[in-house]
Parts: C-alpha cells; structure tokens; sequence
C-alpha cells in the first residue's frame, strides 16, 4: 500500500533502435506546402520522420536526393581512423510521435511514453536518467564509441544501467563488453536483433527512404 515512488541512485540510460531518432538538416526548411508548414517545430527540415515525407507529398521522383537518407559514399581519416563521412543529415531528439505538429497534436506513441517516463522520474529525483539520440546509419562499433562517451560524460565515474531497444542493445551489449564495469548494474533489453534477419535488406540495396513503403 506504500505509494511513494521507489528511489534507485543508479543511473539509468536509455537508447533507441533503428529509426529510433529524427534526422534533421539545419535551417533548410522549406514550408512549400500546407502539410509541411502545419508539422514541425523550428526552421530545420525534419527529413526523418515527419508525416509529408511519409507520405510522400507532394510526390516525389525517384531520383529526388531529398528522398534518401542514405550516407555519403566517401570516406575521411579522423583520428588516425577511416571514417564514412556524415553528410547533410544530424541525429536529433528521440522520435516520440510518428505525427507531432506545432498545435500540440500528438498521435501513433513511438518513443514518446519511454521518454516521458524517463523524464518524470528524473525530475522527481525517483531515478537519475539519460537518453542517448545516435545516427542509426552510423556503424555498431562508431556509435558504441559514442554512447560509452556520453554514458561516462552524464556520469563519470558511475556505473549506469541500460535500457535498450532493437540496435540498442546491440550496441549495449558492445559496450559491455569492453567496459563491463561500467555497465555492471546491467541492461534490460526489447527487440533485439542478436539473430540473423533480413528485414533490413531491401534499406540496404535501395538506400534509406523517407517513405513508409520503402
């Protein structure tokens, strides 16, 4: 009957799966069309994910470049590594609604109820809590760089806990393995892919679309 919220002081960090955060280009929007101009927030084009693109209106050609999401096929020495340059398109905030307007219209839950959660029990000091956005079309070994960076940057010194979904967990289970210190308290993990699957063949021979058909 003790309705107080239960206090845990291990950090608690969350992270998406594939598809799981927008890929926006900065400053380029361009608010052609009623559709476009009703959804979305600020002047960046939101190019994954938003209803007009979707949707694919207006329609598009095939050879239109604002319908790819691929990466650049070009390469650059960072580090003393090769890496795949990045392109046009930054990672930015978790995708929480599949349609999500500037009127406060919010319908199709994504990531939306996780994050709210999250935030609410942070703020309430229930649980310190994290989520880290990543570029999806970055590779599992680049983006484990990163998220044991932003892991260790949130809380230094601290082991954390993960809660991961789909490509999350693949890249948890990465950085628990080089660091498992760190990730100690353990991680639970939905949806992930340790099996082999072919879901994603048809992204990778065509490229990454905007469309839901693609």
């Amino acid at each position: 009957n003790n309705k107080e919220p239960f206090v845990n002081d291990v950090p608690l960090v969350f992270i998406h799966g594939m598809k799981g955060s927008h890929l926006v280009r900065k400053n380029k929007k361009e608010n052609n069309n009623i559709l476009s101009s009703l959804i979305g927030n600020n002047n960046d084009e939101n190019v994954w994910l938003n209803l007009p693109a979707l949707l694919n209106f207006p329609p598009r050609d095939d050879d239109d470049p604002s319908r790819s999401l691929s990466l650049p096929l070009t390469y650059s020495t960072k580090g003393g590594r090769l890496t795949q340059d990045r392109g046009d398109l930054v990672a930015e905030g978790l995708v929480e609604h599949i349609i999500d307007t500037d009127f406060g219209i919010e319908l199709l839950p994504f990531y939306g109820p996780v994050g709210d959660t999250l935030h609410q029990n942070h703020e309430a000091g229930v649980r310190p809590t994290a989520s880290f956005v990543y570029d999806w079309r970055r590779s599992i070994s680049e983006i484990t760089d990163e998220f044991e960076l932003f892991c260790e940057t949130e809380f230094p010194k601290q082991p954390v806990q993960v809660l991961a979904h789909s490509m999350g967990g693949l890249i948890t289970f990465a950085a628990m393995r080089r660091n498992p210190e760190k990730y100690r308290p353990g991680a639970v993990m939905a949806g992930v892919p340790f099996g082999t699957g072919i879901q994603y063949f048809q992204d990778l021979h065509r490229g990454y679309y905007t469309e839901l058909d693609r």
